[in-house]
Protein backbone atom coordinates (compact mmCIF):
# COMPACT_ATOMS: atom_id res chain seq x y z
CA UNK A 1 0.00 0.00 0.00
CA UNK A 2 1.73 3.54 -1.22
CA UNK A 3 1.68 6.26 1.61
CA UNK A 4 -0.97 8.47 0.08
CA UNK A 5 -3.48 5.35 0.22
CA UNK A 6 -1.99 5.00 4.14
CA UNK A 7 -2.54 8.65 4.93
CA UNK A 8 -5.86 8.40 3.19
CA UNK A 9 -7.03 5.46 5.31
CA UNK A 10 -5.48 7.32 8.39
CA UNK A 11 -7.46 10.33 7.78
CA UNK A 12 -10.67 8.46 6.53
CA UNK A 13 -10.60 7.11 10.48
CA UNK A 14 -9.60 10.42 12.13
CA UNK A 15 -13.11 11.84 10.10
CA UNK A 16 -15.27 8.84 11.09
CA UNK A 17 -14.48 10.05 15.05
CA UNK A 18 -14.91 13.46 14.18
CA UNK A 19 -11.94 14.74 13.30
CA UNK A 20 -13.14 17.89 10.94
CA UNK A 21 -9.46 19.29 9.87
CA UNK A 22 -9.01 14.99 9.19
CA UNK A 23 -11.90 16.04 5.98
CA UNK A 24 -10.45 19.26 5.46
CA UNK A 25 -7.17 17.91 4.51
CA UNK A 26 -8.61 15.17 2.81
CA UNK A 27 -11.05 17.79 0.78
CA UNK A 28 -7.91 19.93 0.36
CA UNK A 29 -5.48 16.92 -1.62
CA UNK A 30 -8.39 15.87 -3.86
CA UNK A 31 -10.02 19.45 -4.61
CA UNK A 32 -8.71 20.50 -7.83
CA UNK A 33 -8.00 17.31 -9.20
CA UNK A 34 -12.04 16.78 -9.14
CA UNK A 35 -12.95 19.92 -9.66
CA UNK A 36 -10.46 19.53 -13.39
CA UNK A 37 -12.19 16.22 -13.95
CA UNK A 38 -15.75 17.52 -13.93
CA UNK A 39 -14.91 20.74 -15.94
CA UNK A 40 -13.51 18.78 -18.54
CA UNK A 41 -16.69 16.63 -18.67
CA UNK A 42 -18.73 19.32 -18.46
CA UNK A 43 -17.51 22.77 -20.11
CA UNK A 44 -19.42 24.53 -17.34
CA UNK A 45 -17.29 26.19 -14.08
CA UNK A 46 -20.27 26.86 -12.18
CA UNK A 47 -21.65 23.17 -12.93
CA UNK A 48 -18.34 21.86 -12.00
CA UNK A 49 -18.33 23.74 -8.66
CA UNK A 50 -21.57 22.25 -7.69
CA UNK A 51 -20.91 18.86 -9.04
CA UNK A 52 -17.66 18.64 -7.06
CA UNK A 53 -19.74 20.14 -3.87
CA UNK A 54 -21.81 17.04 -4.27
CA UNK A 55 -18.63 14.46 -4.52
CA UNK A 56 -17.64 15.64 -1.29
CA UNK A 57 -20.84 15.67 1.00
CA UNK A 58 -21.35 12.39 -0.55
CA UNK A 59 -17.91 11.11 0.63
CA UNK A 60 -18.65 12.70 3.81
CA UNK A 61 -21.82 10.67 3.85
CA UNK A 62 -19.94 7.85 3.43
CA UNK A 63 -17.40 8.36 5.66
CA UNK A 64 -19.62 9.49 9.10
CA UNK A 65 -22.20 6.50 7.73
CA UNK A 66 -19.28 3.69 8.42
CA UNK A 67 -19.38 2.71 4.69
CA UNK A 68 -15.98 0.71 3.04
CA UNK A 69 -13.47 2.42 1.12
CA UNK A 70 -10.72 0.98 -0.05
CA UNK A 71 -9.31 3.19 -2.42
CA UNK A 72 -10.30 7.19 -1.71
CA UNK A 73 -9.24 8.25 -5.26
CA UNK A 74 -10.79 6.21 -7.18
CA UNK A 75 -14.28 6.35 -5.36
CA UNK A 76 -13.81 10.44 -5.77
CA UNK A 77 -13.29 10.02 -9.03
CA UNK A 78 -16.14 7.56 -9.37
CA UNK A 79 -18.83 9.90 -7.73
CA UNK A 80 -17.71 12.69 -9.74
CA UNK A 81 -18.08 10.65 -13.08
CA UNK A 82 -21.74 9.22 -11.70
CA UNK A 83 -22.65 12.68 -10.41
CA UNK A 84 -22.16 13.92 -14.02
CA UNK A 85 -23.77 10.83 -15.88
CA UNK A 86 -26.58 11.77 -14.04
CA UNK A 87 -26.54 15.23 -14.62
CA UNK A 88 -26.76 14.42 -18.10
CA UNK A 89 -29.43 12.25 -18.16
CA UNK A 90 -31.45 14.40 -15.95
CA UNK A 91 -31.04 16.91 -19.03
CA UNK A 92 -32.05 14.11 -21.29
CA UNK A 93 -28.57 15.17 -23.27
CA UNK A 94 -26.92 12.22 -25.63
CA UNK A 95 -23.54 13.69 -25.22
CA UNK A 96 -21.27 14.58 -22.73
CA UNK A 97 -19.17 17.18 -23.86
CA UNK A 98 -15.00 17.48 -23.32
CA UNK A 99 -13.48 21.28 -23.81
CA UNK A 100 -9.95 21.77 -23.11
CA UNK A 101 -9.73 24.77 -22.10
CA UNK A 102 -6.61 24.61 -19.69
CA UNK A 103 -3.51 24.45 -22.66
CA UNK A 104 -1.49 23.88 -19.91
CA UNK A 105 -1.95 19.92 -19.53
CA UNK A 106 -2.36 19.65 -23.23
CA UNK A 107 1.68 20.44 -23.09
CA UNK A 108 2.00 18.04 -20.92
CA UNK A 109 0.27 15.50 -23.19
CA UNK A 110 1.90 16.22 -26.19
CA UNK A 111 5.22 14.44 -24.85
CA UNK A 112 3.54 11.08 -24.05
CA UNK A 113 1.49 10.40 -27.01
CA UNK A 114 4.62 11.07 -29.33
CA UNK A 115 2.83 14.21 -31.42
CA UNK A 116 4.44 16.69 -32.68
CA UNK A 117 0.72 18.75 -32.96
CA UNK A 118 -0.17 21.89 -31.92
CA UNK A 119 -2.05 22.47 -28.60
CA UNK A 120 -5.17 23.71 -31.04
CA UNK A 121 -5.06 20.78 -33.37
CA UNK A 122 -4.68 18.90 -30.40
CA UNK A 123 -8.13 19.81 -28.43
CA UNK A 124 -9.78 18.96 -32.05
CA UNK A 125 -8.90 15.96 -32.40
CA UNK A 126 -9.61 15.02 -29.14
CA UNK A 127 -12.89 16.19 -29.23
CA UNK A 128 -14.18 13.84 -32.32
CA UNK A 129 -13.00 10.76 -30.35
CA UNK A 130 -15.45 8.47 -28.52
CA UNK A 131 -16.65 9.85 -25.36
CA UNK A 132 -15.00 6.17 -24.01
CA UNK A 133 -11.60 7.37 -25.53
CA UNK A 134 -12.13 11.13 -24.24
CA UNK A 135 -12.53 9.67 -20.41
CA UNK A 136 -9.72 7.42 -20.48
CA UNK A 137 -7.18 9.99 -22.21
CA UNK A 138 -8.21 12.71 -19.43
CA UNK A 139 -7.60 10.47 -16.96
CA UNK A 140 -4.29 8.92 -18.02
CA UNK A 141 -2.87 12.10 -19.65
CA UNK A 142 -4.14 15.32 -17.91
CA UNK A 143 -4.97 13.66 -14.25
CA UNK A 144 -1.77 11.51 -14.44
CA UNK A 145 -3.35 8.53 -13.23
CA UNK A 146 -2.26 4.45 -13.34
CA UNK A 147 -3.81 1.85 -15.44
CA UNK A 148 -5.15 -0.02 -12.11
CA UNK A 149 -6.49 3.30 -10.92
CA UNK A 150 -8.54 3.86 -13.78
CA UNK A 151 -9.57 0.50 -14.01
CA UNK A 152 -11.23 0.93 -10.78
CA UNK A 153 -12.77 4.31 -11.29
CA UNK A 154 -14.04 2.86 -14.88
CA UNK A 155 -14.87 -0.50 -13.04
CA UNK A 156 -13.10 -2.74 -15.52
CA UNK A 157 -10.06 -4.09 -15.51
CA UNK A 158 -6.76 -2.97 -16.25
CA UNK A 159 -6.18 -5.19 -19.49
CA UNK A 160 -9.62 -3.89 -20.70
CA UNK A 161 -8.87 -0.01 -19.83
CA UNK A 162 -4.96 -0.92 -21.61
CA UNK A 163 -6.81 -1.82 -24.56
CA UNK A 164 -8.77 1.43 -24.73
CA UNK A 165 -5.78 3.87 -23.58
CA UNK A 166 -4.03 1.91 -26.70
CA UNK A 167 -6.59 2.54 -29.12
CA UNK A 168 -7.26 6.23 -28.05
CA UNK A 169 -4.07 7.36 -28.66
CA UNK A 170 -3.84 4.93 -31.62
CA UNK A 171 -6.69 6.92 -33.23
CA UNK A 172 -5.21 10.81 -32.01
CA UNK A 173 -1.63 9.38 -33.98
CA UNK A 174 -4.12 8.37 -37.19
CA UNK A 175 -5.98 11.68 -37.03
CA UNK A 176 -2.83 13.91 -36.61
CA UNK A 177 -0.53 11.76 -39.03
CA UNK A 178 -0.88 14.27 -42.05
CA UNK A 179 0.19 17.57 -39.52
CA UNK A 180 3.40 16.02 -38.89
Amino acid sequence: MSNSRLTDKILILKARLGDKEAFTTLYNKYINRIYRFIYYKTGSKELAEDLVSQSFLKLWEMIVGGGQIKVLQALLYRIARNLVVDYYRSKQSTEVPLEYDQDAHLYDMEPRLHTKIDTHLLRQTISKLKDEYKEIIVLRYVEELSIGEIAKILDKSPGNVRTICHRAIAELKEATKDYE
